[in-house]
């Protein structure tokens, strides 16, 4: 477990724990008083050499220094020796704060520099080992069966992870499945994390190599998450219209108002809108998300500010893992639509929604709120719920200001230019690693990177992911409050900017699928 903070993206290249920038800050900001001293220094210096020189008046005003009479100087020498010396030592105090500061943000750039060459080689390893295994497989009546080839995986991972955390549906006891009960510590090691994030990368290399031999080499490396779940789903939508039932297939979605819990002794106002102090920065909103209890997955808050309408969405986690769509808009089913509809291939499909149940539950409840398409948002969710955030800041049509997400999948979300997007993401969680590394095309240019250690070695913990945990996540946010790094005030201050201070209105709302 570790308190630093790793800070990378953000528009920039540069990786580093948030100390490092705040040290750079501080020296910035030490070599802007100097400067001043320096500016304020010479204006001082040179009125009082005229007056020296002059002799004319009688005292020189000096501000807040008072007036000084010409004649304490003495000999005009001993002002021109002093002069010079200061000011030269001025200099050399804010240049050398200045190059501290310089070599301060070199280091974080060679540190991403660093990351980045590791990342790549990762990255060619993945494949180049993807398409070997592949072509090695390869086989007449694998490539008679290539489309489910290509969606195995996928199904085999969502049903091992359903098995493991002990949900329906229970297939037999495989062998794999049993392992990895036996050493979930193995499902929180960084290193298998980062293997997961390769393999998310690059199970499509593998699945086409298998699936149509070398025809198909540099065909996955332009499919990203967002491809290969549009393409799962597609094939999920057709064994369900071939056999009956719901596998991966979405459909309508409602949302109900849900009374906020409170003292039975205080009034319920007249509304049903419970007022609320507006959050000061992530550890409230984090505090805020609602848990993935089944109960109600959405909390809105609305702001006046300046005779404007705000809202802040707050987006609950997945809570059922079954591959069967269910009544619970928050499930499997719901997670991979919102990865998919970002993918031009998924306006070809047929079979179910269009988007993600959840996605289309938040909607919903911010319309059932009051809110306009073009009233400005604040969108924060935790893991699956992470997902749907992303996809609304990804979405042109509405007005998201800035969206968080706690332990989503989202490094393949096609985020919109200039919205703030801040991913925070546990080192040795797996389920941000399951979205890959963004493919291609990498991050969004304005995705903020934060990540952190929240486990001690050897903790022994009886759950499966325990570093997923939202109450992990909230402490995170607390982290990042206290932290002085550039990056992380300046989104603070947006939070700050975006209520004004000014007390909300709250609602919770229950999404369930038709």
């Amino acid at each position: 477990m570790s308190d630093d903070l790793i800070i990378s993206g953000g528009g920039t290249t540069s990786v580093a724990v948030d100390s490092l920038f705040v040290d750079a800050g501080r020296l910035g900001a030490a070599a802007t008083s100097v400067q001043g001293w320096i500016d304020r220094f010479e204006a001082i210096r040179s009125r009082l050499g005229d007056a020296v020189t002059s002799g004319s008046c009688g005292a020189v005003p000096l501000g807040s220094f008072g007036a000084v009479p010409t004649g304490s100087f003495g000999a005009a020498p001993g002002v021109a020796s002093v002069g010079p010396a200061a000011g030269t030592a001025l200099g050399e105090a804010h240049d050398l704060l200045e190059s501290m500061r310089t070599r301060l943000l070199e280091a974080a750039e060679r540190y991403g520099a660093t990351e980045r060459c590791v990342g790549a080689l990762w990255d060619i390893g993945g494949r180049i080992g993807a398409v070997a295994l592949g072509l090695l497989t390869t086989g007449v009546v694998i490539r008679t069966v290539g489309g489910a080839v290509v969606a195995a995986p996928h199904v085999a991972v969502a049903v091992g992870i359903t098995r493991l955390l002990g949900l329906e549906p229970r297939p037999g006891d495989l062998p794999l499945v049993q392992w990895l009960t036996e050493h979930r510590d193995l499902l929180s090691d960084p290193s298998f994390v980062r293997l997961v994030r390769t393999v998310a990368d690059h199970a499509d290399d593998y699945a086409l190599a298998t699936a149509f031999g070398t025809a198909a080499i540099g065909i996955a490396s332009a499919i990203d998450a967002s491809e290969s779940a549009s393409g799962l789903l597609g094939l999920a939508g057709l064994a369900s219209a071939a056999v009956g039932g719901r596998l991966l297939t979405d459909g309508p979605v409602k949302v109900e108002r849900v009374a906020p819990e409170r003292n039975p002794t205080d009034a319920a106002p007249p509304n049903g809108r419970f007022p609320v102090p507006a959050p000061t920065g992530l550890g409230d909103l984090a505090q805020r998300v609602p848990p993935s209890d089944g109960r109600a997955q959405i909390t809105i808050e609305r702001y006046d500010v300046d005779g404007e309408n705000r809202w802040i969405a707050y987006v609950g986690g997945t809570v059922d893992f079954t591959l069967e769509a269910g009544s619970e808009s928050s499930d499997m089913t719901s997670n991979l639509h919102s990865v998919a509809q970002s993918s031009p291939l998924d306006d070809l499909r047929v079979f179910g929604a269009d988007s993600g149940a959840a996605d289309r539950a938040v909607r919903a409840a911010l319309a059932a709120a009051g809110a306009d398409p073009a009233d400005p948002v604040l969108a924060i969710g935790h893991s699956g719920g992470g997902v749907v955030v992303a996809g609304l800041a990804s979405d042109p049509e509405l007005n998201v200001v800035a969206g968080v997400s706690l332990g989503g999948p989202v490094a393949s979300a096609p985020i919109q230019p200039g919205v703030p997007f801040l991913s925070v993401e546990h080192v040795e969680d797996l389920v941000p690693a399951t979205g890959g590394s963004g493919g291609a095309g990498g991050r969004a240019l304005d995705m903020l990177v934060v990540s952190r250690e929240v486990l001690d070695a050897g903790h022994g913990s009886a759950e499966a992911l325990p570093a997923h945990r939202l109450t992990r996540y909230r402490e995170t946010a607390e982290r990042f409050d206290a932290s002085e790094a550039e990056q992380l005030v300046a989104f603070r201050a947006t939070v700050a900017d975006f209520t004004g201070g000014a007390t909300g209105e709250r609602t919770r709302w229950r999404a369930s699928r038709e």
